[in-house]
């Protein structure tokens, strides 16, 4: 991914504060300062399908587990 491992789980739980298993869902704005992308790229993988969202009372919500699953399986993302 990145030269730093920016998007590991350790850089996630320091981002957060805590352990990433004390956090489970992150919204898209949390999402995209994971991912260091704008909003709208994380909009963007949304409708491209690369990444999987949850909708829970009109919000957007990301799992852990589909981060993880988008940082594991692609080396380049598609960031335009």
């Amino acid at each position: 991914m990145t030269d730093k491992d920016l998007y590991s789980q350790k850089s996630i739980a320091e981002k957060y504060k805590g352990k990433p298993e004390d956090k489970y869902l992150y919204d898209q704005k949390e999402t995209a300062d994971l991912f260091g992308v704008h909003v709208s790229t994380i909009w963007r993988w949304r409708k491209a399908g690369v990444i999987g969202a949850k909708k829970i009372g009109g919000k957007v919500l990301f799992t852990l587990d589909e981060i993880n699953r988008v940082l594991k399986e692609n080396d380049e993302l598609p960031y335009a």
